[in-house]
């Protein structure tokens, strides 16, 4: 099981590929966001820490917060990582929103309190999410993928490839624990926050065509493909 502990200082921000100078100075962003561990907990973890803008990070905190809240959930009374963050800091900001604490007292059985009018596009741990709510998990990806992929080979995905991701129930024990060995022989696989955030890898010999895996709390698995911009 690989890990790693480094940061990438590049040029340009890893996420708009902008420059850096006094108007847009250099910032500091962590893979993954500080907010999926509590803070006394975060004194040795693996962080990858990647140059971006400011600005840049600070589009993505919302939906950050959105992400650690809806994959927490799924996997409550399954990982002591992701109940910690549940009966703290998601308790407390549901204080706010009724319909997540209706969720709580459900024990997130099924989590079908959207509007009808929206399409739903897919259940993961008995979880139903949205069209919104997949976009919005699917930004925040956008930006681990693209740190990521800065961090191991310090490039920015070029514009004529396309970063696209996808929800993954669960599959079967038996083939995940047969991929992640895989990437675990070919030092591709990264537990970075164990318990919390993992991820590996495929990469083709095209440079920047790939296909990555996350898994967020040892339940949740999300998929992402880097691939030539076919229009």
């Amino acid at each position: 099981m690989q890990s790693l502990k480094r940061r990438t200082i590049t040029p340009v921000c890893a996420y708009c590929g902008g420059g850096f100078d006094a108007d847009h100075p250099r910032d500091s962003d962590h893979i993954p966001s500080k907010n999926l561990v509590l803070e006394h907990h975060r004194h040795n973890i693996q962080w990858v820490k990647i140059s971006s803008h400011k600005k840049c990070n600070n589009e993505f905190s919302s939906d950050e917060e959105f992400l650690r809240d809806r994959l927490a959930l799924i996997a409550y009374d399954l990982s002591a990582s992701a109940t910690a963050l549940v009966i703290t800091k998601i308790t407390r900001s549901m204080e706010l929103t009724p319909w997540h604490a209706e969720a709580l007292t459900n024990q997130f059985a099924v989590f079908n309190v959207f509007d009808s009018h929206e399409k739903q596009v897919g259940q993961v741990g008995g979880m139903i999410f949205t069209e919104s709510d997949q976009r919005r998990i699917f930004h925040v990806l956008d930006k681990y993928i693209k740190g990521l992929f800065f961090h191991h080979f310090g490039q920015i995905i070029s514009q004529e490839h396309t970063l696209k991701h996808f929800l993954m129930e669960p599959p079967p024990k038996e083939r995940i624990i047969r991929a992640k060995k895989s990437l675990q022989l070919q030092r591709q696989w990264f537990d970075l926050v164990p318990g919390v955030f993992s991820y590996g890898y495929w990469r083709s010999s095209e440079k920047f065509r790939s296909i990555w895996i996350t898994e967020f709390f040892e339940k949740t698995f999300l998929g992402s493909f880097i691939d030539a911009f076919r229009p």
